[in-house]
């Protein structure tokens, strides 16, 4: 439980740091059962700007966590992946795209045993 929310949270910084500030605003399509958000198409997804590689995510990853583990020294990385990504942005109404990262975190809990 512990590491999927981690890797959520790391999702969403480095969405929020990556993601481009000129999203796509292009159509998007609801769903009409359900009112959900469908994927974005195909051509969305080819002409859509994801922004700059990051080429410090590790970095940025690592400096954050250092400030919120318990044990900040403990912590181990493994299985490091990054890809496009997209998300919805229901305030106004359109895709983002960026990129997101894929990490597994193990660090020492408070009694002193690793988590993981």
């Amino acid at each position: 439980m512990f590491k999927k929310s981690l890797i959520l949270i790391l999702m969403s910084i480095l969405f929020s740091i990556f993601c481009t500030t000129q999203c796509h605003t292009s159509q998007y399509q609801v769903e009409k059962e359900t009112h959900s958000i469908l994927p974005p198409t195909t051509k969305i997804l080819q002409t859509a700007d994801y922004g700059k590689y990051p080429k410090n995510y590790q970095e940025v990853i690592k400096n954050y966590m250092y400030k919120v583990a318990i044990d900040p020294n403990s912590l181990m990385y493994r299985d490091w992946k990054i890809f496009k990504d997209w998300a919805w942005d229901d305030k106004n109404k359109k895709y983002v795209f960026g990129y997101s990262v894929c990490v597994y975190i193990n660090g020492k809990n408070r009694f002193g045993g690793y988590t993981g």
